[in-house]
């Protein structure tokens, strides 16, 4: 899934290379990322294969997502409480002291309107998409600094219960995208072989 204009540009470029490097039974597709729901209805109905997402999140200026990706992100980072006990998603992100877990592995997350998080086999991983060149009023600057929308996903996705497959990709357009996601993206493909070939 990609939520912003030089996101869908490496989501596609990532699909290409993926498709190369895996089984031709791996069914492989790039989906805004504003679908995500649709994305998720999709998985609960379906009877077959299990899945991984990889999002592809771009931060623009002052930290925010790229307007493609906002929403889906504004969704994953969302509060929510645990299905069973007291537990909050906002506890767990902070790890405070009143956070334990007290449903086991994991709390089961719902919503507002009862949607449950963590309830399906799908692994995800993360790649972060940002430009050092927006950040002028830093000092010093590296691809860690500049790919917020994308490092709060993937700790609201963790949070949520999902299993990450690989580390994220943190990528610097300043700096070349490639040098991040062309090494990442072979080992996400190992990961992926690894996991699903059967």
């Amino acid at each position: 899934m990609h939520g912003g204009e030089a996101a869908c540009e490496v989501a596609r470029h990532l699909a290409k290379q993926v498709r190369a490097m895996v089984p031709k039974s791996f069914a492989i597709k790039t989906v805004a990322m504003n679908d995500h729901l649709d994305v998720w209805a999709d998985l609960r109905g379906s009877t077959t294969k299990p899945a991984c997402l990889l999002y592809v999140a771009q931060t623009v200026e002052n930290d925010a997502p790229a307007e493609e990706a906002g929403k889906a992100i504004r969704h994953y980072t969302k509060p929510r409480s645990c299905k069973f006990c007291s537990n909050t998603t906002a506890a767990a992100a902070a790890k405070n002291q009143h956070y334990e877990r007290r449903c086991g592995a994991g709390c089961p997350y719902v919503d507002e309107e009862g949607a449950q998080f963590g309830a399906l086999d799908v692994a995800y991983a993360v790649v972060c998409i940002g430009d050092t060149n927006l950040l002028l009023d830093r000092q010093t600057t590296t691809a860690k600094d500049c790919n917020a929308a994308g490092q709060k996903l993937d700790k609201a996705l963790g949070v949520l219960g999902a299993t990450c497959l690989i580390e994220r990709c943190e990528a610097n357009e300043a700096e070349g995208l490639e040098l991040a996601i062309d090494p990442w993206t072979e080992r996400f493909a190992a990961a992926l072989k690894a996991k699903y070939a059967s």
